[in-house]
């Protein structure tokens, strides 16, 4: 069944991509079309930071011309941006295609992993479909990074489950996962916290828990602010992305992105497999407050693809079996408790392990 799973997983991202791309037209990314529009958009403010995406994207594209030549793009991709390239929409389509299918393979390979989570065959085949579909849904922003960005997410909780016996390689590995990821986006910090939490839950406030939260926040920071330092030429443009916090609140569309998240929240929450699954969503959401009021602040929330690697950690700590976590990073007091257990009954004797 494992190999099936993981067939299907592929598969299926396979399918959500090519409908995505190809089914249907961007009606949000314009001017992000050709090698030299892209360029003009992604050098500058916080997009020139995520060089990693950017090379590979544009790296893609030129080797894309060793076999195809650059045809005029079709006529809906001409709408969106006058200097359009077919060749540069099919690099945007095989890096993130290739990244799609990656990521569900490894989240199939993730929810394999012993006894870590609490879903049946079924179930997991569920999720799996159901992840890969929003992740699909989402990318109506055409951008070379989000894709990317929940693959490295998913790379870092694997090997932390994968090498948690072996201390000193899950640092090295956990470190240098770290520091590709945040080169690709620095929404990689949300993988720092999922990872942090859970080293100390599984072993109290020790040396060795807070050592990996503490070791891979630094490789965060110093990687963030190290990309600072070294592309430092000045902004050619002014930025509209600052002080969008009450224009999130109130423009219809963002709006309706806050409902997005919100209803994904919910989810995670109706799912959890038990009261304390839902007190570690809430403090991984907790940890996560500098990602989600940057978000608010200098993002566009009509963008749903910001939710999506909250709700991937979201749903991974709502399905995981919580007798292998042994303590809390913070206290569960009783009335959170009472609150958190209301409305639950536990899904531990319906489906066992």
């Amino acid at each position: 069944m494992r190999l099936a799973t993981f067939l299907a997983a592929g598969l299926f991202a396979f399918v959500i991509s090519y409908v995505v791309y190809f089914g249907f037209t961007t009606n949000y990314t314009t001017g992000n079309f050709s090698p030299a529009s892209f360029r003009k958009q992604y050098t500058h403010d916080v997009f020139r930071y995520r060089v990693l995406s950017s090379y590979l994207l544009l790296q893609l594209d030129h080797r894309l011309g060793g076999v195809m030549g650059d045809a005029p793009a079709e006529k809906r991709l001409l709408l969106l941006d006058e200097t359009a390239s077919r060749r540069f929409y099919l690099a945007f389509y095989y890096l993130n295609t290739i990244f799609l299918v990656l990521t569900a393979l490894l989240l199939a390979l993730l929810l394999e992993t012993g006894k870590v989570f609490i879903l049946r065959s079924g179930e997991k085949l569920l999720f799996l479909f159901l992840a890969v579909s929003l992740m699909g849904l989402t990318q109506y922003v055409v951008c070379p990074y989000d894709i990317s960005s929940y693959f490295f997410e998913l790379l870092g909780i694997y090997m932390y489950f994968r090498l948690a016996g072996r201390y000193t390689a899950m640092l090295v590995v956990l470190s240098l996962v770290t520091f590709v990821a945040t080169l690709n986006r620095e929404s990689s910090v949300l993988m720092v916290v999922f990872v942090g939490m859970l080293a100390i839950c599984r072993e109290g406030w020790t040396a060795r828990s807070v050592g990996v939260a503490g070791l891979l926040l630094s490789i965060f920071l110093v990687t963030y602010f190290g990309l600072r330092m070294v592309i430092n030429e000045p902004d050619p443009v002014i930025s509209p992305y600052h002080h969008l916090f009450f224009y999130n609140l109130g423009h219809l569309q963002n709006q309706i992105g806050i409902l997005f998240w919100l209803l994904l929240f919910y989810l995670t929450m109706a799912v959890a497999v038990d009261y304390r699954n839902r007190y570690l969503i809430c403090l991984f959401h907790l940890g996560c407050l500098p990602y989600i009021w940057t978000c608010l602040n200098s993002g566009i929330l009509w963008e749903l693809r910001l939710y999506m690697p909250l709700f991937l950690g979201g749903f991974l700590l709502a399905k995981m079996e919580i007798t292998a976590f042994g303590y809390m990073p913070i206290p569960l007091s009783s009335g959170l408790k009472k609150i958190l257990q209301k409305g639950y009954s536990s899904n531990r004797e319906k489906f066992p392990i």
